[in-house]
């Protein structure tokens, strides 16, 4: 009998543990074990270190590692990241999941299908979500399914102007939607969350943008549409690392202007109207932000933000022309990746609205959740 009580002894104490844990708790306190399973979603390409960075940041989190779990999509890379992801794999669930090169949008619609999570939440790997980051979000949903909910990001290249420019234009834009167009409010994919059925009730990100321009603000354009609500909160924080040069920046206003025809024009065929772009207005106060924020070298950062406007344009009308010349009438394809080695196919669907909704194909491979 002695020996029995020796051998269970640690067990005896872990239930004791748990059930003074238990009638510790307060109402309408949750314990650890009734936290929900968030999946972070991490597009890449070709940017091994970032990734690594971002993963060590994601190691900091104030959550219980138990109830969360990491998707990184390698959207085509040439170099295999598994040896970035294979050392966290310690640390915390962590899935690698490899595609041919499609853009971050199917990206991250594939990381969403390949996870398991009741929540799901974005980021980029160039970012480094802070210690309270995931609970910050969850705290903000409240466990509504119909919230979405974005946090602050912060440039964190102070000395870089490109980047600095860039970030404060995103940050003029967040301010100038929620002021002034509540209806064209949106948040950025490199700090967002969600819950998963919703995401999927909604139809995941827009593959029709291949570039990482826009597909956020057209994913929440549908979820207004729907009459779903957002949620901002800024304890939230993540820090942006996204070096630029003048060439890259550029390139970065670009391809934006890309997105923007892109949103533009599938927002005005679901409202069956014309392409509308924003008042003269929005542009004279966008270039007047870096004085009104009192930012340092205003007269350098209002020229770039300028830069930023050409480039925009540039790329605007060009996906203007190419939209007249290209031809897209496949009513679906599928995409191939693999799974930690298992290989899977999802099929991109084109529905009404000129938009493509994600489906997975259950018959070839089983993932963490099924629709």
């Amino acid at each position: 009998m002695f020996t029995l009580v020796q051998e269970n002894k640690c067990q005896i104490v872990y239930v004791a543990i748990s059930i003074l844990h238990d009638l510790k708790t307060l109402p309408g306190e949750s314990s650890l074990s009734m936290q929900p399973l968030v999946s972070i979603i991490i597009p890449t390409y070709s940017r091994p270190k970032q990734l690594q960075q971002c993963l060590h940041a994601l190691a900091e989190l104030d959550f219980d590692r138990t109830r969360t779990e990491i998707v990184v999509v390698d959207d085509g890379s040439e170099q295999d990241l598994s040896s970035v992801t294979a050392p966290f794999r310690k640390i915390f669930e962590l899935s690698l999941v490899r595609q041919e090169n499609k853009g971050p949008a199917t990206a991250r619609n594939v990381g969403v299908a390949c996870s398991s999570g009741e929540i799901i939440a974005f980021t980029d790997d160039d970012c480094s979500p802070q210690p309270g980051w995931i609970a910050a979000l969850v705290k903000a949903l409240n466990n509504d399914h119909e919230s979405i909910v974005g946090g602050r990001t912060e440039n964190q290249l102070a000395v870089n102007r490109y980047s600095k420019a860039s970030q404060l234009l995103v940050d003029f834009i967040y301010d100038y939607y929620a002021l002034h167009h509540t209806e064209m409010r949106f948040f950025t994919t490199n700090n967002m969350a969600c819950y998963a059925d919703s995401f999927k009730e909604i139809g995941g990100f827009s593959v029709e943008f291949s570039s990482n321009a826009s597909e956020d603000r057209e994913f929440c354009h549908r979820w207004q549409a729907a009459g779903k609500k957002f949620c901002y909160a800024p304890e939230a924080l993540v820090l942006h690392a996204h070096h630029l040069s003048a060439y890259t920046f550029w390139r970065q206003h670009y391809n934006y202007g890309k997105g923007a025809h892109t949103f533009h024009t599938l927002r005005a065929k679901a409202n069956h109207g014309s392409i509308q772009v924003e008042p003269f207005s929005f542009y004279t106060s966008l270039l007047l932000s870096p004085f009104t924020v009192k930012s340092d070298q205003p007269m350098s950062l209002a020229s770039l933000i300028f830069l930023s406007q050409v480039a925009n344009a540039s790329g605007f009308f060009a996906q203007l022309i190419n939209s007249k010349i290209a031809s897209s009438k496949r009513s679906f394809r599928t995409l191939e990746y693999t799974q930690d080695g298992t290989p899977g196919t999802l099929v991109l669907a084109k529905m009404e609205q000129s938009r493509e909704i994600l489906e997975i194909c259950p018959s070839t491979v089983t993932l963490g959740r099924q629709s």
